[in-house]
């Protein structure tokens, strides 16, 4: 009911003041840049905030598990981790049977 242009700079405001914890990221660490940079980047590239977040959780848990930081990892991420796995592959069955 809002149109576009109404809420356009209130988007732009809040997009700048998540960013602003950008440059509290360590990106010494790959295991933990790497996924927060798939987060920011997704975003934009897929014009979805969801699939953003969803591959920031899964390369979150995935790299910690790689690197052997398994216990840093706390529980609710493997939750948050299986369960974006679980929406993109619902998502990717719901695409593949629109194309059939």
């Amino acid at each position: 009911m809002v149109p576009p242009f109404a809420t356009a700079s209130v988007l732009i405001l809040v997009g700048a003041a998540m960013f602003r914890s950008v440059g509290k990221i360590n990106f010494g660490k790959l295991e933990e840049s790497i996924p927060a940079f798939l987060t920011i980047i997704l975003i934009p590239l897929t014009f979805s905030i969801t699939q953003g977040i969803l591959w920031g959780f899964i390369s979150h848990v995935g790299l910690y598990l790689i690197v052997g930081r398994r216990r840093e990892i706390h529980p609710v991420m493997y939750a948050l981790a299986l369960v974006s796995i679980g929406l993109l592959l619902l998502e990717h069955r719901e695409s593949f049977r629109e194309e059939c």
